[in-house]
């Protein structure tokens, strides 16, 4: 037991003369965090692009035709521009309370 404690001292005393040393030495800068709003402008401008370049292969269902005759293409827009208003406006107020991170 008492050689263990003395090999924890001797690892404590190491270890804070290493700190000091590297303190001493200075090194790079730590990283500042960024805004993770700063680019988010710049990610959005080119959504634009990526959509025009998808392409939608599958089953055609003839059933899903009845709600898009119930309205128009303005609507159907204007529905869809809506709810990616709102779930915008949720991930910036959770992007500020540092729940969401951007890889």
């Amino acid at each position: 037991m008492d050689q263990a404690s003395a090999e924890l001292a001797k690892s404590i005393e190491q270890a804070k003369k290493r700190r000091e040393e590297a303190d001493k030495a200075g090194g790079p800068p730590r990283s500042k965090s960024r805004d993770p709003l700063a680019d988010l402008e710049d990610l959005l401008s080119n959504i634009g692009a990526g959509i025009a370049r998808t392409s939608v292969t599958g089953t055609f269902n003839v059933a899903t035709l009845g709600g898009l005759a119930d309205a128009d293409a303005s609507k159907r827009t204007a529905t869809g521009v809506e709810k990616i208003a709102t779930h915008m406006v949720t991930l910036i107020k959770e992007t500020r309370k540092g729940r969401v991170i951007f890889g």
